[in-house]
């Protein structure tokens, strides 16, 4: 079963690591959308996450 909190309380907590305040709002979408996947994508690519352990939860 998924657990959407706790995907979303991690969201936001990778986020804030990398200096995004996310708080449930529209313009939330395009701070992920440019400052937060890039990282992600780049840490996929030199296997920092694997989309099983860490990528798949922001995408959510």
């Amino acid at each position: 079963m998924v657990d959407i909190e706790k995907i979303c309380a991690d969201a936001i907590e990778n986020a804030a690591e990398l200096g995004v305040a996310l708080r449930y709002q529209p313009e939330d979408i395009a701070e992920l959308e440019n400052r937060v996947m890039p990282v992600f994508s780049e840490w996929l690519r030199d296997g920092t996450i694997t989309e099983n352990k860490g990528a798949w939860n922001p995408a959510v």
